[in-house]
């Protein structure tokens, strides 16, 4: 037991640790939260900038919970909105099995998945030209024609999937 309660990895410290450095638990750090510092199957338990913690299940590991630390930066791995400091986290792109991360549209749309029509998650919005995309709504100008985020509308009898994603708004069939 050590005189100042403070005990990390069979360590006695003196004082309680502050933002990133290694914590056991909650008590050990200046901020009171302790916590998996990213989304990741290898990641270290710190004391967390935000002094924020949230319950989530672990990377491929949906039946186990781990406490990771809030306020995760745009990209960064995720496995929900509130582990995010945008509050949205959803799957990067359009692809099967795409990895989850902090949305740089800082919103979701959710759709059925590419290949399993009855299966649905949460995509990313803000994506750039040429990345999958399965909605116009999970591109930064709008526009996703065949699964593709484009730069701007179809010209006339360029191929089209909606009247928004043509210049003069009508798609149909020629």
């Amino acid at each position: 037991m050590c005189v100042s309660d403070i005990c990390v990895g069979n360590v006695c410290l003196e004082e309680a640790q502050d933002s990133l450095e290694p914590c056991d638990e909650d008590e050990d750090c200046s901020g009171l939260a302790c916590g998996l510092q990213t989304w990741t199957t290898t990641s270290s338990r710190v004391c967390c900038p935000t002094n924020t913690t949230v319950s989530n299940g672990q990377p491929g590991k949906s039946y186990s919970s781990e406490t990771y630390c809030t306020g995760q930066a745009t990209l960064d791995s995720c496995g929900s909105d509130d582990m995010c400091e945008n509050a949205a986290c959803g799957r990067s792109t359009y692809v099967d099995d795409a990895p989850t991360i902090c949305c740089p549209g800082d919103a979701t749309v959710y759709l059925n998945t590419p290949s399993v029509s009855y299966r649905s998650a949460y995509y990313c919005t803000g994506l750039s030209v040429g990345q999958a995309c399965g909605s116009n709504d999970m591109c930064v100008s709008d526009i996703c024609v065949g699964n593709v985020c484009l730069e701007e509308a179809q010209d006339s009898l360029e191929p089209c999937d909606e009247d928004e994603d043509c210049s003069g708004l009508a798609c149909g069939l020629q």
